[in-house]
């Protein structure tokens, strides 16, 4: 399973989904193409900062404004959706509100 926490500050998101083997599992895929698309907004735009690895991907946001709140509420907005789908394979913690 897939776990991801996100705030204000920025997201965590580890562990893998197990839905298929690897190289077909789409929600791995859905899961990773979203997070990192949203990782590459935050540092180009938010001065944001991370670490990645297989299976783990963290993010700390330097700078919080508008944007760092939109990418974010994003995010949350597709990994919701994924979740509707498959939700075996993905859990969410929402710790703060982007307001």
């Amino acid at each position: 399973m897939v776990r991801i926490t996100i705030n204000k500050h920025g997201f965590t998101s580890e562990g893998h989904s197990e839905y298929a083997e690897e190289g077909k599992d789409i929600v791995c895929s859905a899961i990773s193409v979203l997070t990192q698309t949203i990782t590459w907004g935050l540092a180009k735009y938010c001065k944001a900062c991370g670490e990645q690895r297989k299976g783990f991907i963290s993010v700390k946001i330097n700078e919080i404004n508008e944007t760092s709140k939109v990418l974010l509420k994003t995010l949350l907005f597709g990994l919701q959706q994924i979740q509707k789908e498959y939700p075996e394979q993905l859990t969410i913690k929402e710790e703060s509100k982007y307001e």
